[in-house]
């Protein structure tokens, strides 16, 4: 791989984000947001020592426009950085919540489940099992909004490439996308409130 990440500054409008986080708040609302788990999709568990965030799902057919828009920029960092590596869609996405009241953080993790691939049936009418392969985020708050709350890479994991200036990728529309693989974490709020979309492209399993 060329890098182990690359970001889009201003990929949304601060006026977008707003918009974004409206609707996502109002869904929340109506719905009700959810503990963040660990593990696996299907069983995953709460542990407040590992992770604390409120979070809800966005399915494609809530924002169509805005899976179209992110799935676009996925592709050229795909195309452009990371070896085209073999995905196929994007399942949903969540809008997560991190504040002081929760205590929010997530310690150094990987997105990807290696063993907890979930299964999709192709036209053939074979199964085949899905990985998590490329990740998303993308900053909905400004970043005096909150202090601490710092996505961080894993050091050792982009020796080549060098971790992503902090700054930036705090900015208000800006886009990082990574190989799910990527070990990273978030560090505690300790004031304010942020908010952020997520997500992952899935694919064939990893080889």
């Amino acid at each position: 791989m060329k890098s182990m990440w690359s970001y889009f500054e201003n990929f949304f409008t601060p006026e977008e984000c707003d918009i974004l986080t409206l609707k996502c708040l109002n869904k929340s609302l109506k719905d009700g947001m959810d503990e963040g788990k660990v593990g696996g999709q299907h069983d995953g568990r709460i542990d407040s020592k590992v992770r604390q965030v409120k979070l809800c799902n966005i399915y494609l057919d809530e924002m169509r426009e805005v899976f179209a828009k992110l799935v676009s920029a996925v592709d050229a960092a795909n195309k452009k950085w990371f070896n085209e590596i073999d995905i196929t869609n994007l399942e949903y996405i969540q809008f997560m919540q991190y504040d002081t009241n929760s205590g929010g953080f997530y310690t150094e993790h990987q997105d990807v489940m290696y063993l907890d691939g979930d299964k999709i049936q192709t036209p053939s009418g074979d199964e085949i099992n899905l990985h998590r392969k490329i990740s998303f985020s993308l900053q909905l708050s400004e970043s005096n909004d909150y202090k601490g709350c710092d996505l961080k890479f894993n050091r050792a994991d982009c020796e080549i490439s060098g971790r992503p200036d902090p700054e930036t990728i705090r900015q208000k529309g800006t886009l990082l996308v990574f190989p799910s693989f990527l070990r990273h974490s978030v560090t505690p709020i300790t004031d304010g409130t942020r908010h952020a979309l997520v997500g992952w492209v899935v694919g064939p399993t990893w080889r």
